[in-house]
């Protein structure tokens, strides 16, 4: 982001669409404007537009920044992390009589098995390409080796290793849906993120990242939430359980109807007691304490929700802090709640505000708080580290990858969707010779793995990839069939 341009950022929730202006000083960050607007209907599911209406939302707001800073052209945004899909997989190989494991034999196996979570994500959905997902990210959550888990496989030997891994995927369709959504509204993308990044970017900078860290951000339908340790973000995932649930028990409770049970959970924040009128008229007046005691089944399934997918996200363990941005954040008692659940000291699960974000300055008639955490984020972490589409080749087929990272030839076969099990060669085939009246069998050499070239010139998978690099890849050569000698005794 260049010093004081103006930038223009959205985020578009589940009932809500946030926008935003952005100016950068010297100093920091700046907050000029910022307009919200509700869906009329349910037009977003499961992060994916699903509706025009968000169209006529998003040009709505355009048209309103318009008045006051001129013609908007391109808008910063961010794939809803409600969108990401996460599947765990595991793939086992036989090693017997290869030689000690090195890094790319290590890479193959976690490719293989970030392949299979690929083909079980098609297969859930019903979809025959697997090449429909782009892979956001994927963390090993164990190696084994003869069925005994192992720290790392490198420089061992064995019969068997596996590895288990869990994997986070994008549908294309997403950020396809995204892109004529704005198109409608004639924008144009300047640059996108995640969701879960852009919260993190700003309130868990990369020197914090070597701890064991949750980030849930809770909206009005979903939970979404990223998991940092070892100095990088290791699992993104969801829950389809968030402000919305609270809504409706606070309605199912009270007999309100929604936009009253709405109104009736955020007084419950900052009054000591509040007055109702359910939908036969009937006017009550009860404390919050009182109404948040009748609604608690309700908070203890949302934390339950959100503690079971951060166990399930960080291999079973709980995390050393977790970090609560997003409107929903701020149901009474949740914190508390949901640290006893993952059993934290309570002090260990806390809200965090936009009073977080280092230089960060909000114009008079701005309020914030945790909700606009995400919509900031938006704005300043798709400046920073903008996510772009590159393509590459891969045997001269045309790929495109979502670059939220540094690409490597490992991410590129990936995106192409190429076996890479059935890219090794075979093994060669065992003989079977009688000695003295005993049957014997010799096996055959191992088969080798493919061999990559980029742009014409030798490279392994961890090699980076630019736009518009040739990959080729050539199966490993087949297995030798063993060679038999006959020895007499002396």
């Amino acid at each position: 982001m260049e010093k004081n341009q103006v930038t223009f950022a959205l985020d578009i929730g589940t009932r809500t669409v946030v926008g935003l202006m952005l100016k950068e000083h010297d100093e920091g960050y700046e907050v000029l404007d910022m307009v919200i607007e509700e869906h009329a209907e349910r037009a977003m599911l499961d992060g994916q537009i699903h509706d025009v209406e968000v169209a006529n939302v998003i040009q709505s707001i355009k048209e309103e920044m318009e008045k006051i800073y001129g013609p908007l052209k391109k808008v910063c945004v961010a794939a809803a992390g409600r969108a990401l899909k996460t599947e765990r997989a595991s793939i086992q190989l036989d090693i017997e009589g290869k030689p000690i494991m090195q890094t790319e034999d290590i890479l193959h196996l976690e490719l293989m098995a970030v392949q299979k979570a690929q083909e079980q994500l098609a297969q859930m959905q019903k979809e025959s390409m697997l090449n429909r997902y782009d892979c956001v990210g994927y963390s090993v959550i164990c190696y084994r080796l003869d069925d005994q888990e192992i720290g790392n496989l490198m420089d061992q030997q064995g019969e068997k290793a596996s590895v288990e891994i869990i994997a986070t995927f994008l549908p294309k369709v997403v950020v396809e849906s995204l892109l004529a959504a704005l198109a409608r509204a004639d924008l144009e993308m300047e640059a996108l993120t995640l969701e879960p990044i852009a919260a993190i970017n700003i309130l868990i900078p990369q020197s914090m990242r070597r701890l064991n860290v949750a980030l849930v951000d809770i909206g009005a339908g979903t939970s979404d939430i990223a998991v940092t340790d070892a100095g990088t973000i290791t699992a993104y995932g969801m829950v389809p359980v968030a402000g919305d649930e609270i809504t409706e028990a606070v309605s199912d409770e009270f007999l309100l109807d929604f936009p009253a049970a709405e109104k009736a959970k955020r007084d419950f924040l900052t009054e000591t007691s509040i007055t109702i009128t359910d939908i036969l008229g009937f006017e009550m007046e009860l404390s919050s304490e009182e109404a948040v005691e009748k609604i608690l089944p309700a908070i203890e399934r949302l934390a339950d929700a959100i503690a079971k997918e951060i166990l399930f996200l960080n291999n079973n363990r709980s995390p050393k802090a977790v970090m609560l941005v997003g409107g929903g954040s701020l149901t009474p008692g949740l914190s508390g709640i949901l640290a006893k659940k993952l059993e934290l000291p309570e002090n260990r699960a806390a809200i965090r505000g936009i009073d977080a974000i280092a230089k960060l300055k909000l114009s008079e008639h701005i309020s914030g708080g945790p909700e606009l955490v995400t919509p900031i984020g938006i704005a300043i972490a798709s400046k920073q580290s903008p996510i772009q589409y590159i393509h590459a080749y891969v045997n001269d087929r045309a790929v495109r990858m979502f670059q939220m990272k540094k690409l490597a030839v490992s991410d590129c076969l990936l995106a192409a969707g190429l076996p890479i099990s059935k890219m090794y060669g075979k093994p060669g085939l065992a003989a079977i010779i009688e000695v003295n009246g005993h049957t014997v069998s010799i096996p055959g050499g191992h088969g080798k793995p493919p061999v990559l070239f980029k742009n014409g010139t030798p490279c392994t998978l961890v090699d980076k990839i630019a736009h518009g690099d040739h990959l080729t890849v050539e199966k490993g050569l087949n297995g030798s069939e063993p060679v038999i000698y006959v020895k007499g005794s002396p």
